[in-house]
């Protein structure tokens, strides 16, 4: 992958408090996640809404919580804003403007969550890591390359994310 965020520690979801170890809340461990992994980002102060959209809608289950934020890091650097795919694609998670995502970033996370679901079913026969094809290449099937490409990246991020994970 070689990309800047391979290289960086990310935090550990425990912290030493007094000489015990303290575990972190799941919005807290996502925050650190995305903070580790776009620490300059402008839309910074649009961390804390993202997170604890990540932990609703993943029902504070750190795995869901991994891929999501390894979707929405590499989909828009967690910027809820972002456009892509002329004007077709919007928000953390490139959501289609055809799936009519909510416009909150809560809306946006649940609509996210059930596309991985559904990527993860359409996509089921092929190997673990690119169960996302479907979704990352915007629902066009579990054959692309470039899906396939995709989703190995974004699991693999989250692979490492769930590394430190409490």
């Amino acid at each position: 992958c070689g990309r800047q965020h391979d290289r960086k520690r990310l935090p550990e979801p425990s912290a030493d408090v007094g000489g015990r170890m303290m575990h972190l809340s799941p919005v807290l461990a996502i925050l650190l996640w995305m903070d580790a992994l776009v620490p300059k980002a402008p839309w910074r102060s649009t961390f804390v809404e993202t997170a604890q959209a990540i932990d609703d809608a993943c029902e504070s289950d750190m795995r869901c919580a991994a891929v999501l934020t390894a979707i929405g890091y590499h989909e828009s650097r967690f910027n809820p804003e972002a456009v892509g795919d002329n004007g077709q694609s919007v928000g953390v998670w490139q959501l289609s403007r055809s799936w009519r995502p909510e416009a909150s970033v809560g809306g946006h996370a649940r609509v996210a969550r059930g596309l991985v679901s559904r990527s993860f079913r359409i996509c089921s026969t092929a190997p673990l890591e690119e169960r996302l094809n479907w979704f990352a290449a915007g629902g066009v099937g579990c054959r692309s390359e470039r899906g396939a490409k995709a989703s190995r990246t974004r699991w693999y991020l989250a692979k490492q994310l769930l590394r430190s994970a409490p």
